[in-house]
């Protein structure tokens, strides 16, 4: 863990003082990385209560059932990688340092503006996206096997 250099600034004057998600490209399969990262340098933080919540979207998840020589089936759930691998989600208040630290947080590639004014996510935009990327068919024991955090 750790932080990088400080890499780049941001216009935050028209951002609300209000909790949104905002959207962090994270390193190559470093999403779950990333926010165990954040937690641990937000950890004795006077900014901790400033990060409220994060999400990792799913991976995609897919079922394939074989018919074994002795007559007993085999069922085999295979994960890839989903539309928004190494995307996290954070709804936190936007400020320079909570800017400065989900961006210097090893493991965080970009955080996602436009024309360097971060762009706010709605609350049922994120309520949209936990139940249609919801691995649904799937037991428990399944989601486990296959190591899907949930």
């Amino acid at each position: 863990m750790g932080l990088a250099q400080k890499l780049a600034s941001v216009d935050l004057s028209n951002v609300s003082s209000d909790f949104a998600w905002y959207t962090v490209v994270t390193e190559f399969n470093h999403s779950h990385v990333y926010v165990k990262n954040v937690q641990d340098v937000l950890k004795g933080s006077p900014f901790k209560s400033y990060i409220k919540d994060f999400f990792i979207p799913p991976p995609k998840l897919s079922r394939s059932t074989k018919t074994l020589a002795n007559g007993n089936t085999k069922t085999t759930v295979h994960k890839s990688r989903g539309d928004l691998a190494d995307y996290v989600f954070v709804k936190c208040k936007l400020t320079e340092e909570t800017w400065d630290i989900l961006r210097t947080t090893s493991g965080c590639k970009i955080i996602l503006t436009v024309g360097g004014f971060p762009v706010a996510i709605s609350d049922e935009e994120i309520k949209r996206m936990k139940k249609t990327m919801h691995p649904h068919g799937f037991t428990k024991e399944e989601l486990k096997k296959a190591n899907v955090i949930i």
